[in-house]
């Protein structure tokens, strides 16, 4: 339903989209799409060069401030409280070239499993629970395996 144009990102494992922007909701507007909320998973170890990347390419989904401390503040921030760092308010393209709204969360694959395995922070898996829309482009059998669960 999104047909989100993820080449124009660096390499993600999984993309998760839940909420009102991706599921239509009854009471909201039909020719106006709420954001879109997506998360995309990263493995662990290509935290600070995905950010590093997708700074080069998409700066301007960064805030000025986290675009002057750089890719190894940010990692870094990605892994306090849940695991997640956002960019909001971002205009996405979709496949057929129109972009859409969405505020996407940065998560390692790491905190992702932690989170499912142990209920960390239920940021994640209490999304879960609810409907998602979710894409494994680069996921590897594990990931996929244990999000599916």
């Amino acid at each position: 339903p999104l047909a989100l144009d993820l080449r124009r990102f660096p390499p993600i494992q999984c993309m998760i989209g839940y909420g009102s922007g991706v599921f239509r909701q009854e009471g909201y507007s039909r020719t106006v799409r709420p954001m879109v909320d997506l998360i995309f998973v990263v493995k662990e170890s290509d935290t600070r060069a995905w950010h590093s990347d997708n700074l080069r390419t998409h700066a301007a989904h960064y805030s000025g401030l986290m675009r002057l401390f750089g890719p190894g503040a940010i990692a870094r921030l990605q892994h306090w409280g849940p695991g997640l760092y956002f960019n909001p308010k971002v205009h996405v393209p979709t496949r057929d070239g129109d972009p859409i709204e969405v505020k996407y969360g940065v998560m390692s694959d790491t905190a992702l499993l932690r989170d499912l395995s142990h209920w960390d922070s239920l940021y994640v898996a209490g999304r879960l629970h609810k409907p998602c829309l979710m894409e494994f482009p680069g996921a590897d059998d594990r990931l996929r395996e244990k999000v599916d669960a």
